[in-house]
């Protein structure tokens, strides 16, 4: 059965993308990226809302009465495209309304997050959220009626798909509007990939442990065969072979390298039959040796592996830092008081933008008191306000400070993954400071993926400082 997001996005036709295309003015991709982004969006508030079950009240009704006078709307979303006042109870003032309840002054802060993520204008965004909006209040209005729902079945319909409208929301989103239930399923997605970690681990040490037992059986048997007939030793070595090349496949390339030692060491053994029955079946234990360590290594590798990927993909960044000094007090120029650590970003931006020196597009600064949640966009606002408050109170005491963000990875993963996952990383920051009140126009964003490492992808260590948000100040 089809979730919210995705029964919304059958009514979505190519014929409408086309039209509100050419009424904007913009690409049909960037309208299928503002439209996806606005429909988890206005659930996603919904769903929020739904707890409150007096405010719920006044939203249910202006959904149920706004369906109720404009009940062909589905059939005619067409007519929300670049028209006027539609009817005595135009969809969009009543969507409008609804908007203003479920996010107060947010709506700005959607509206430049939204057109950051899908490269729209911003007039453009606000246009679509005229066709979003009735779009939800019709298709719940049709539930409504469908199902006769009260307020209190509407949320709780809203609130069962709560996890699919969270995984479709716009990177920093979430963050931006402080939506819990998201939060709720970040750490679902971390919880169970924590436990994928321990599976692994316990996985590959069962490996381990079988494969030498294996190999350790496989010799003895060889041993006691070869006391009695040279001829009879040949297979189980070549079982042996198998047996390595079974695991090394499964397992890693050094292991298949392994195996095709075993295995040529068994056709050379073969071959020189005359040599002494005591000693090929010592060899043979060392091949199984051998096998069976390689298997246990690369099983090891396994569970290492995983549990540096299930680790905060974005971790604290700058966390490979042994100190970011003592706290100080320091005051900005519109007497703001700031209260920061003297080797953090901050003190070091603070430094520049008082100082004489040149910009350039080289000097970043790395965000050092940043988390994300396990391989996701979502801020961790626990641990990051801190930080995000101090950028954002910097950049008023400052205003004609203008700043990029870069995000960046490590190498584990795709290319194509990496870009998309730093990309979003630094728009779900500039949310952040947007809804801080600082204008979107001020920040630019671009995902560099794993490129540009600052410290060596083979240790655990490097990779999480290769994980990191940086800041680059383009004007002041």
């Amino acid at each position: 059965m089809a979730n919210i997001v995705d029964s919304l996005k059958g009514y979505i036709t190519s014929e409408l993308i086309s039209k509100a295309s050419e009424s904007f003015g913009e690409s049909n991709s960037a309208i299928t990226k503002g439209i996806d982004g606005l429909l988890p969006t206005i659930l996603g508030g919904l769903v929020q809302k739904s707890n409150d079950t007096s405010a719920f009240g006044g939203i249910y009704d202006m959904i149920k009465g706004g369906a109720a006078k404009n009940p062909s709307l589905l059939d005619n979303l067409g007519s929300l495209i670049g028209g006027g006042n539609l009817a005595q109870n135009d969809p969009k003032d009543l969507s409008g309304s609804l908007m203003s309840s479920l996010f107060g002054g947010k709506v700005g802060g959607i509206l430049d997050l939204v057109s950051s993520v899908a490269g729209l204008k911003r007039s453009s965004s606000s246009g679509l959220m005229g066709l979003v909006g009735p779009l939800v209040m019709s298709y719940l209005g049709g539930i409504i009626k469908d199902k006769a729902l009260d307020a209190v079945g509407l949320g709780k319909f809203l609130r069962n798909d709560s996890t699919s409208i969270a995984n479709a929301l716009p990177a920093g989103m979430g963050s931006l509007l402080n939506l819990g239930f998201a939060k709720d399923a970040g750490s679902k997605v971390t919880s169970a990939a924590n436990k994928t970690v321990t599976n692994v681990r316990e996985t590959a040490a069962s490996t381990a442990r079988a494969t030498t037992s294996a190999a350790k059986e496989t010799v003895s048997n060889t041993v006691e065969t070869s006391k009695s007939s040279l001829g009879k030793w040949i297979l189980p070595l070549l079982a042996l072979a198998a047996l390595g090349y079974f695991f090394g496949m499964r397992s890693c390339g050094d292991v298949g390298n392994v195996v095709d030692k075993t295995a040529g060491a068994v056709v050379d053994k073969t071959k020189d039959a005359a040599g002494a029955v005591g000693d090929v079946a010592g060899n043979a234990a060392d091949l199984a040796k051998d096998a069976a360590g390689a298997v246990g290594d690369a099983a090891g590798n396994v569970a290492e592996g995983a549990a540096d990927m299930a680790k905060d993909a974005a971790g604290t960044v700058g966390g490979a830092l042994a100190s970011l000094g003592d706290f100080f007090k320091t005051k900005l120029p519109n007497g703001f008081e700031l209260n920061i650590p003297s080797l953090g970003v901050e003190s070091k931006l603070v430094k520049f933008l008082a100082g004489n020196g040149a910009l350039s597009k080289d000097s970043w600064y790395n965000f050092d008191r940043l988390t994300f949640a396990t391989g996701s966009a979502n801020l961790d606002m626990d641990k990051s306000a801190e930080q995000l408050e101090n950028i954002a109170q910097i950049m008023k005491a400052y205003p004609n400070m203008k700043i990029k963000l870069g995000g960046y990875t490590d190498n584990t993963g795709s290319a194509e993954g990496n870009m998309k996952l730093s990309a979003a990383r630094a728009n779900a920051v500039k949310a952040a400071l947007v809804a801080k009140v600082i204008d979107a126009t001020r920040i630019e964003t671009e995902g560099y993926g794993s490129a540009h490492p600052v410290a060596s992808n083979d240790t655990a260590e490097g990779r999480a400082q290769n994980r990191r948000i940086a800041i680059n100040i383009t004007a002041k």
